[in-house]
This record gives C-alpha cells, sequence and structure tokens, in this order.
C-alpha cells in the first residue's frame, strides 16, 4: 500500500495471482496469443504483462450489470443491483517490448467471470474511498 500511494513506485506490484487449477499451464507471450496461426490449442492461457494504460473515467469502471437483458450500464446514480467490473487495460509484454504493439485485454466480471481479478467491484460513483483506492 506505501508502494501505491507513491508517484513512482520502486518495484512492480503485482495485483492478482495464479489459481492453482491455471498455475501449471506455461506461460503464453502476447505475440503468440494474438498472431499464432492456429497452433494454439486450448481456450484457457496464462500470460504475464505490464499495463501501459487503464482507459476510461475511474469512477466507470465499475458499472450495474443487468441479468435480465445481459447489459451493463453505468452505475451513477443506482443504488444496490450488480455491480461488475467493465474494465479496458492496454497492455505489452517482453514479445513486444521492442515494437509498438500494445493489445487491449478486457476484463468483465459479469456473472462471476473474471469477479477475483480486482476484487468485490463496489459503486464508485457513491465510494469516495473506493475510487481513490482504485484510483491510486
Amino acid at each position: 500500500m506505501a508502494e501505491l500511494a507513491r508517484d513512482v513506485p520502486s518495484h512492480a506490484i503485482v495485483l492478482s495471482e495464479v489459481d492453482k487449477k491455471h498455475a501449471n499451464l506455461r506461460n503464453t507471450s502476447l505475440n503468440d496469443l494474438f498472431h499464432q496461426d492456429g497452433s494454439l490449442t486450448g481456450n484457457t492461457f496464462r500470460t504475464s504483462f505490464s499495463v501501459v494504460r487503464v482507459e476510461g473515467a475511474t469512477a466507470e469502471l465499475v458499472q450495474s450489470y443487468n441479468k435480465t437483458t445481459k447489459k451493463a450500464s453505468s452505475a451513477k446514480g443506482v443504488k444496490g443491483g450488480d455491480l461488475i467490473w467493465r474494465v479496458s487495460l492496454l497492455v505489452k509484454d517482453t514479445s513486444t517490448a521492442n515494437n509498438g504493439n500494445k493489445y487491449r485485454i478486457n476484463v468483465n466480471s459479469h456473472e462471476g467471470l473474471g469477479a477475483e481479478f480486482f476484487g468485490k467491484a463496489v459503486n464508485l460513483h457513491a465510494d469516495g474511498a473506493a475510487l481513490k483506492r482504485v484510483q491510486n
């Protein structure tokens, strides 16, 4: 937490851990994920990347999710309901360090998917302390 409060952290900050069911998967580079000609098999891959940019307004990273229509919308003014993370990250890894390629990773925690990536979603429009933590 002390490192997050600094303008420039002195070391990388790990925000998530690999679940034990995926811990034995080999690490696949972003280049391999996005540019292979079908030689990758399966639908689950383990990768490591650095976030170059988080897109969008911070307060909109958590949205209200309607299970009936399966649509997400701003949580501004919403009381209760299902809140989900809806985050778009621009990322790079070692395979893309020497080129201009950046890749978009979308984290959507609707219906339990990716729910543990950032932790429990709270309304960032209504909770100033949570908004500040996410901004940091």
